[in-house]
């Protein structure tokens, strides 16, 4: 989606050439821009098969200080079991909606630190099964809408920030879940919160 929409913005901008060879350019210099929209994404793989995040892709190897979108960077990692202790540096992150959704033997997220600019967790530890040390979510995130979502070993929930307003599906299925966190005033859904949980 992103790819067509920097294509077109691209095309549009240089006159909208018919000309084939031009066009083909105009496609690479698009595609291009569009995979430095998510570096993430990009840069970190996501293969199912990884255990620990390579020496060559490690925090001290990238530069993510400027990245944004974080999003789906390491969906799907069904055996990535341990983070880094210093993690990708994330203080200018805004989206990571679905980021570590589907790591099912992720244990301990404590080290990831998303910043300040995240306002949807969206998905983001979704079937994290084996997940028990979830990370703190910053004050400035509104919405939790299925972010532990079927995290089945998630005893203790993080403290939920004071202007969060949708937690709709949030701790559903979260099997381990004995005591309710405390909720804010601001909340305007619980739909499903905690749905099938302890």
């Amino acid at each position: 989606m992103h790819h067509e929409m920097l294509y077109n913005a691209f095309y549009n901008a240089m006159g909208g050439s018919s000309n084939d060879d031009w066009n083909a350019i105009l496609k690479i210099i698009a595609g291009a821009l569009a995979s430095m929209y998510n570096y993430a994404q990009t840069n970190i793989p996501t293969y199912a098969t990884m255990e620990s995040i390579p020496a060559d892709h490690s925090p001290d190897e990238l530069d993510t200080i400027d990245v944004e979108d974080w999003s789906n960077a390491f969906n799907g990692c069904t055996s990535l079991t341990t983070l880094p202790n210093n993690f990708y540096i994330m203080h200018n992150a805004e989206d990571v909606e679905k980021m570590f959704n589907g790591c099912t033997n992720l244990v301990d997220a404590s080290s990831v630190k998303f910043g300040n600019n995240v306002t949807s967790m969206y998905d983001t530890f979704a079937f994290c099964e084996n997940l028990t040390v979830p990370p703190v979510i910053p004050n400035s995130v509104t919405s939790l809408s299925a972010t532990f979502q079927s995290c089945y070993s998630l005893a203790n929930s993080p403290i939920i920030p004071n202007n969060v307003t949708d937690m709709g599906w949030t701790f559903d299925s979260c099997s381990s879940l004995t005591v309710a966190p405390t909720l804010p005033e601001s909340l305007e859904s619980l739909n499903g919160t905690f749905a099938w949980s302890g």
